[in-house]
């Protein structure tokens, strides 16, 4: 039987500003998607759907501090996954979601819907 893992990421940011409590998640996932990747290491697909991509980069509300969003975590990761969905319904973020998917090289292995 074929083995597929998930990982599910569903954060959101307004007006490109963040607090301590998403970027806590942020850091979170950071440490989490390689340990993922190690713990299905067996799998033969390994898939990671973000509810809400974003556009890559936040500003911290605290301190105006640029903050790597979700997708920029996920997609220093690539290697290890399958494939990245990337959900977006905010064209502006959309847009820029696309352009980071194609400087990190990855429109064949992640997508925005």
């Amino acid at each position: 039987m074929e083995k597929s893992f998930w990982v599910i990421i569903l954060a959101y940011g307004k007006e490109n500003f963040i607090g301590s409590w998403s970027i806590d998640k942020l850091r979170f996932l950071e440490r989490y998607l390689p340990q993922f990747a190690i713990a299905t290491k067996k799998a033969l697909h390994r898939y990671y759907i973000d509810g809400f991509g974003g556009q890559g980069t936040w500003l911290s509300r605290e301190t105006g501090m640029p903050v790597e969003g979700s997708a920029s975590i996920a997609l220093k990761q690539i290697d290890k996954y399958s494939h990245l969905f990337f959900i977006e319904k905010n064209p502006d973020r959309a847009t820029k979601l696309n352009q980071l998917i194609t400087a990190y090289g990855a429109q064949q292995k992640a997508t925005v819907n």
